[in-house]
């Protein structure tokens, strides 16, 4: 945090926001097989982990850094940065995570190709699970219960392509430091051998 004359300031990093969400996630995930209670905010922190591993796929090869911004968002970004304007800049809104996997499948957006990256039942599993995080983040917990089975699988499905994401090189890999590039790497392999740890259990 900084600290200003009026304010005090937080300062986001989105590589030091990926690397929380994995963290969080590996808490939760790996304390599944004895706390059920944690299935919901290992939904909620995979996701999030996928989003900044989008983020950080899309950003990493986009010089005016608008790839992950919704369309209508993107548009009045850029025509603000074409402008050179003095106005204020436009609010930027950020897409949904299957967008941005979206985005980065169809080509276009990234040095690789990852067109066939993932199988159909990926990003099938992908679904389900953002939207079990719809349903924990948008609506009231009362009453809820939800089906462990095929778990493990949504989970798979989701770290892979993470992981995918994650060492695949990018155009400005300036912006990742390595030291925090291999924390990312090993954190996300840690998460993959607790969900096998899973498969006899849920």
């Amino acid at each position: 945090m900084d600290r200003s004359e009026d304010y005090v300031l937080f300062r986001t990093d989105t590589h030091q926001q990926l690397l929380d969400n994995i963290e969080f996630s590996l808490v939760q995930i790996s304390s599944l097989r004895e706390r059920h209670s944690a299935f919901s905010w290992s939904v909620i922190g995979s996701v999030l982990s996928l989003q900044g591993a989008c983020i950080h796929q899309l950003d990493g090869n986009d010089t005016t850094q608008t790839a992950v911004l919704r369309k209508d968002s993107q548009k009045k970004v850029i025509a603000h940065l074409n402008d050179r304007s003095s106005g204020p800049f436009p609010r930027e809104r950020l897409a949904e995570p299957l967008e941005l996997l979206r985005r980065i499948a169809a080509g276009g957006n990234t040095q690789a190709d990852f067109s066939s990256s993932w199988s159909e039942t990926d990003k099938e599993n992908i679904e389900r699970l953002v939207m079990l995080r719809n349903e924990f983040v948008h609506f009231l917990p009362q009453g809820w219960s939800v089906a462990l089975d095929g778990y493990p699988d949504m989970l798979t499905s989701c770290w892979s392509v993470i992981s995918k994401l994650i060492r695949t090189p990018v155009a400005y890999s300036h912006r990742l430091p390595e030291s925090v590039a291999t924390i990312l790497t090993g954190k996300t392999d840690e998460i993959l051998v607790e969900i096998r740890k899973l498969e006899d259990v849920l």
